[in-house]
């Protein structure tokens, strides 16, 4: 879990045609998260809303994560939520 301050997918910012798929932070993560078998806890639990943990004048984004090992989510994860 943590403030990573990128985001995944095009899901994550309000303005996405600034989204780049292809940015080495995004890479980065995505590779981590590949190699320890960890997937987002909201989006799979929300795979089709847009929620944000940060906003600024310009646009609102979600880079507050909390990865889990696909194996533990249906042990572990009762509910997922982002508090306002």
């Amino acid at each position: 879990a943590g403030d990573f301050n990128t985001h995944l997918n095009i899901f994550d910012t309000s303005n996405s045609k600034n989204f780049n798929p292809k940015q080495k932070d995004k890479i980065a993560l995505q590779n981590l998260l590949n190699k320890h078998n960890l997937i987002d806890a909201w989006a799979l639990c929300h795979p089709n809303m847009r929620e944000f943990t940060y906003s600024n004048k310009h646009s609102a984004s979600r880079i507050d994560f909390f990865f889990i090992d696909e194996s533990f989510l249906s042990s572990y994860v009762v509910t997922c939520s982002i508090d306002s």
